[in-house]
């Protein structure tokens, strides 16, 4: 049951951990939970996130609904930033093609703790400074609970990808 005081206009997923990796929206698209493990949240109740190290992930099935296509869409969700360099991805989707597990995809990740990414396309022709998303260079996030929210317009006149740190606009590009 996803809670008054959340929007749920055009929602297709809500993850609140409440001990699994259950979507609560109307979609039922149920998370299986890869290596991760349960842990406390921001506001330190039990078994209510998940910890990653580094090569765990939640996998939810595919379904044709969740391929954005030319539609603008927004992703968002609470993170824990451990300080470990390389990528920590908050959400990815792969764009499933004629191959199921092509190398296009989209995602809303963290450089370490002093770059944020929105981003889509094909892996090595995709990123964000090749015009199909953005990344913002921040001093630091730190060893601390944020809000991260990616949003991608692709249906304005000007395309632009923007990226929302703590309900802040951090930054924002023209794609």
């Amino acid at each position: 049951q996803v809670p008054d005081y959340v929007p749920t206009d055009g929602m297709v997923a809500w993850y609140p951990f409440n001990g699994n990796a259950n979507d609560e929206s109307q979609y039922a698209n149920q998370g299986t939970v890869v290596g991760a493990s349960l842990t406390e949240d921001r506001f330190g109740l039990p078994n209510s996130a998940f910890s990653f190290d580094g090569n765990d992930h939640i996998e939810s099935p595919h379904a044709e609904w969740l391929n954005h296509g030319s539609n603008s869409y927004s992703w968002g969700g609470w993170a824990l930033n451990s300080g470990t360099p390389g990528w920590g991805h908050l959400l990815t989707k792969a764009i499933h093609t004629a191959n199921p597990y092509s190398a296009k995809s989209r995602w809303l990740r963290t450089g370490g703790d002093s770059f944020l990414a929105l981003a889509e396309g094909e892996a090595g022709n995709g990123y964000a400074d090749q015009g199909n998303g953005v990344v913002c260079q921040i001093e630091s996030i730190g060893n601390e609970w944020f809000h991260l929210i990616g949003v991608l317009d692709k249906e304005s006149e000007v395309k632009v990808a923007s990226i929302y740190l703590n309900g802040q606009l951090l930054c924002s590009a023209a794609i």
